[in-house]
């Protein structure tokens, strides 16, 4: 990962944009990627940990406004192949959120799609813009307590595909 990132303490933002580059390790061609966006389980009340549903859920369901957190993905482009053509896929519009519990308001899961699938030993860069409101410290392990932050888990994150299937 390259990270650019800005935080801004009086709105506890961030905005950043990261380049990933990512080499097929699976012996499978692979077109579907799912990105962990881990704040956004502080999202509203509507995440499955928010709800008291996951194994990190909050011990009281009454949250106050400070402890939302989220993370809002702005665009996510395939780059050109390392070293050969310059070409850039957008790959926004196949963003998805996966909810395999049927939770269809967990965004903490967010799979893109490119076109050609990667093949097994290729290498190619991700491109992801986002922004993100940090959580109150008092829920998770990552937050904001009076003029501190504490950063964690704070951009997205690529699964690992491992045994024939992405975790």
């Amino acid at each position: 990962y390259t990270i650019e990132a800005r935080l801004d303490p009086e709105k506890r933002t961030i905005a950043g944009t990261l380049v990933l580059e990512w080499r097929n390790t699976s012996d499978r061609a692979l077109s579907a990627f799912p990105f962990h966006l881990y704040w956004n389980a502080f999202r509203k009340n509507l995440s499955t940990t928010a709800r008291g549903e996951g194994r990190r859920a909050p011990g009281d369901r009454r949250r106050e406004e400070r402890t939302f957190g989220w993370t809002q993905v702005k665009s996510v482009r395939l780059l050109g192949a390392t070293g050969q053509d310059s070409t850039i896929q957008d790959l926004t519009p196949t963003i998805r959120y996966l909810n395999e519990d049927g939770n269809t308001d967990d965004r903490t899961v967010m799979e893109v799609r490119t076109a050609q699938p990667i093949a097994p030993g290729e290498t190619r860069r991700f491109r992801i813009e986002w922004d993100a409101l940090v959580p109150h410290g008092s829920i998770g392990r990552a937050g904001w307590v009076h003029d501190y932050h504490f950063i964690a888990q704070w951009f997205p994150k690529i699964g690992v595909f491992s045994k024939g299937e992405w975790n």
